[in-house]
């Protein structure tokens, strides 16, 4: 028996949908599936194996289901079938509204909704009339679901789309489970989600109303929402027997993202309203709103939410987990009001943030129930609402301190510490004229140390002129911090305070009160665990980026000591990194492979001049003894009548001279290599064009034909540091790889464009192939050398050097050559632009 069929077997013997974790506990007891490893069978690998089979299983709400004993999902298969075979006829083009094929698909499973033929079931096996009025329902939920988050991803449409998770959450709200109701919407969605709410309430009946605002919600969306409330009048709707008033629910979603001038907030708008003007038109009020403007520091904001608490109607705020959203990566919260309340009762804080989206519906239960559980949900009084920010987040009230107060000092909110605060923008750096050395200069994330509390801005830090900040000028602080914390990295700086810079995007700039704390006693506090902890906490955003944001930085509780104890604990602290720089500044392993690549290089000329100099010593005192007269072409050592002419003219007086003076110019160069080597540790950048440079080296080369290719580059570097790179794989070339070589030398200097932060430079030559054992770590540590190349030993250490000074990259690439290519080595240098 395979996987899928131990879990088909499963639910139906079972009869009804089952979790995942509940089928893999079946599976396992029952051993209908062992793993070949006989490793038990996990939830994770039920989900994967039911996703595999989507013509057998089906998922809702968590639970695993057989799709054919889901009459839902077979309607909704046949009808999207149906819809994506016209896609593949191009029987829909781009000039049809989007919602048009999904309003042809509806109209189509309407009508076939009592074939039996559809479905190719008895109907009889589902049940009497709530039960295939349920499925309707939700084959109808399922289709619109699938159809407009297939045109969400191919752009033709541009609004919300709810998460199936937090839909079949709001559709188990108790509200919607009263026997009459009339449900308002306010939004400008597609109503669609309202499917799911009658789908999971089908013993109640429903009126439908819109109350959207024409200047929000567009004509498209609003003909389709008026073609869903006449699809539901004709198809579902029932006579009512109910004599008593049904209950009035709006469910609001303001528009993302939009401001108004207005006194009242939009985002609460239509709750105050309801409240000020006390015409009691609703019982219930569902408000979606993003998690930011309930800890907005705005005062329109603060001022909303502070009538909202002191109504006493607002009754449960529930932070839910990013994605409530289809594609995007803003917070959310779910605000329940109850216009029916008349004593002074709790407030309900729930905190989903930490479950996954198809996990919402779970908490259904504790919703309604207002079950208080640990660090999940909380009841608290209206008098203990944050009287000055009116704060309604839940993690806020749900959240432990991580930490016991020290005694002696006190504990702050950042948001009390501060005298100013700003937050950076992404600025455009074309059109405002960013440039390598600009008088003000841009602080960006990569910019700040995180092993420093100082910043400290390169004198060639892409920057801008006064006359160029325009608008930007709003964006120019100096002293303060300047922090950062994306992707939960926290980095926090010492600005200088005589010096002017322009914060970048996703950097916040906090001015410490000084009365209250030391700018780098803050900036160290900021980065101590029970802090960081807080810092995760509040991180929000996509998965991809999380970001944290100033007004839940402003939230961050720090403790500060007095500014007497503050003084204290950072002259301990410098006197900490004086000890950590005494240890820095010890002989380091590079420092050590320098040392010995120096005396590697200079052995051999070394050794070379001590030995001539002995023989020469020797030679001379005998012809001072037997006071004979000196001949150049005479030699120093004795002769043998074995050796060459070649032995004989090597020890000529002549050629020992000249070898002892070569040996010297030797000594000589590989000591102005190794000086070359020690300063060269502060390049001086400017903006460079490399191609001018590569062709420059190109003409400085007669012996060697030398190819440049590729477009005009400018970056930022150091002339004489890139040229003495290029030398240096040059000269290996022509001294190693083309020794004994009767071929023509090439070698190609190649620029290719990597991305907008980094080139690429190839240096490649025609060769000899390097040998196996050679690895571009062990050339950069301490070269290579042979008795045949004096000094060659600190070519590799310079050239990785340099490279490192430039944050850059070399790269050795082995898969060239093999008699195919006409080069056999290859040397790729990767440098930021």
């Amino acid at each position: 028996m395979t996987l899928h069929e131990a879990i088909e077997q499963v639910l139906q013997t079972n009869g009804k949908p089952m979790s995942t974790s509940e089928i893999a506990e079946v599976i396992n007891s029952q051993q209908l599936y062992v793993r070949k490893d006989n490793v038990p069978i996990h939830a994770t690998q039920i989900a994967a194996r039911v996703g595999n089979y989507p013509n057998l299983f089906t998922r809702d709400n968590g639970k695993v289901n057989l799709v054919k004993n889901d009459l839902a999902t077979l309607l909704f298969q046949k009808v999207r079938n149906n819809l994506v075979h016209n896609y593949s006829n191009n029987s829909i083009t781009n000039s049809i509204l989007p919602f048009e094929p999904l309003k042809q698909g509806i109209n189509e499973l309407l009508d076939k909704l009592d074939d039996e033929n559809l479905v190719q079931e008895p109907i009889a096996e589902y049940g009497e009339s709530n039960k295939s009025y349920e499925a309707k329902l939700e084959a109808l939920y399922k289709l619109c679901h699938w159809y407009l988050l297939q045109e969400s991803h191919s752009k033709r449409i541009h609004y919300g789309i709810l998460n199936d998770g937090f839909v079949a959450l709001l559709a188990q709200l108790t509200c919607f489970s009263k026997l009459h109701n009339t449900i308002i919407t306010n939004s400008y969605f597609a109503n669609y989600y309202l499917l799911k709410i009658l789908k999971e309430n089908s013993s109640s009946l429903f009126q439908i109303l819109d109350d959207s605002a024409d200047s929000y919600i567009s004509r498209e969306v609003k003909n389709f929402n008026e073609f869903l409330a006449t699809v539901y009048n004709s198809h579902f709707i029932k006579e009512s027997k109910v004599t008593d008033a049904p209950l009035r629910t709006e469910i609001i979603i303001p528009p993302l993202g939009m401001r108004s001038f207005e006194p009242t907030p939009i985002e609460f708008t239509a709750v105050l309203n309801e409240i000020t003007t006390k015409q009691k038109k609703l019982d219930i009020a569902v408000l979606l709103v993003a998690v930011g403007s309930l800890t907005s520091s705005n005062k329109r904001h603060i001022e909303a939410r502070r009538i909202i608490t002191e109504s006493n109607f607002l009754d449960t705020v529930v932070e839910l987990p990013t994605g409530i959203i289809e594609n995007t990566g803003v917070k959310m919260a779910l605000l329940l009001f109850d216009f029916r309340r008349t004593s002074k009762d709790k407030l309900f804080f729930v905190n989903t943030s930490h479950l996954s989206l198809p996990e919402l519906s779970t908490v259904a239960k504790t919703i309604n129930d207002k079950n208080v559980v640990q660090e999940y949900s909380i009841e608290v009084s209206p008098e203990n609402i944050v009287p000055d920010y009116y704060n309604l987040l839940p993690t806020s009230y749900l959240f432990t301190k991580p930490f016991e107060k020290k005694e002696g000092y006190e504990i702050y909110t950042l948001g009390h510490l501060l005298s100013d605060k700003k937050t950076g923008r992404n600025l455009n750096y074309k059109t405002s004229s960013f440039y390598s050395g600009g008088e003000y200069k841009l602080i960006r994330n990569s910019d700040l140390n995180k092993n420093s509390i100082y910043f400290t801005p390169s004198a060639d830090a892409i920057g801008i002129d006064a006359d160029q900040l325009a608008l930007e000028k709003l964006s120019l602080v100096k002293g303060g911090l300047a922090l950062s914390a994306i992707n939960q990295n926290v980095k926090a700086n010492v600005l200088p305070e005589n010096e002017n810079f322009v914060i970048g995007n996703f950097i916040h700039w906090l001015k410490p009160n000084p009365s209250i704390v030391f700018d780098e006693y803050l900036a160290l506090e900021l980065l101590q665990p029970y802090v960081l902890k807080q810092f995760n906490l509040y991180t929000s955003g996509s998965s991809q980026v999380p970001l944290l944001r100033l007004n839940d930085l402003l939230k961050i509780e720090v403790q500060i000591p007095s500014l007497e104890i503050q003084r204290e604990l950072l002259l301990q602290e410098l006197r900490n990194n004086e000890v950590i720089q005494r240890k820095n500044e010890a002989v380091s392993d590079r420092e050590l492979d320098f040392i010995k690549t120096l005396k590697h290089s200079l052995k051999q000329p070394t050794a070379g001049l001590g030995n001539d100099f002995a023989a020469l010593k020797h030679f001379l005192n005998t012809k001072i003894t037997t006071q004979q007269t000196l001949d150049l072409a005479e030699t120093i050592v004795p002769i043998f009548e074995d050796d060459g002419p070649e032995t004989i003219e090597r020890y000529t007086l002549a050629s020992t001279l000249a070898r002892m003076e070569r040996s010297l110019t030797d000594i000589d160069y590989i000591l102005e290599q190794a000086i070359q080597l020690i300063t060269i540790a502060n390049p001086h950048k400017k903006e460079v064009d490399l191609k001018a440079i590569l062709n420059q080296i190109k003409g400085e080369y007669s012996n060697v034909t030398i190819k440049v290719s590729g477009g005009v580059t400018n970056l930022i570097a150091d002339e004489s540091q890139l040229k003495i790179v290029l030398h240096n794989l040059i000269d290996n070339a022509i001294k190693h790889g083309f020794k004994d070589l009767k071929m023509n030398p090439t070698i190609w200097l190649e620029i290719r464009k990597k991305d907008k932060s980094f080139i690429e430079l190839s240096v490649r030559n025609n060769g000899k192939s390097l040998p196996p054992q050679f690895t571009i770590e062990d050339f950069l540590a301490k070269g290579k050398s042979t008795k045949a190349d004096v000094g060659s030993g600190f070519g590799g250490f310079l050239i990785g050097q340099i490279i490192k000074n430039h944050k850059g990259k070399i790269m050795l690439n082995n898969n060239v050559g093999n008699e195919i290519l006409p080069h056999n080595v290859e040397f790729i240098i990767s440098l930021p632009r």
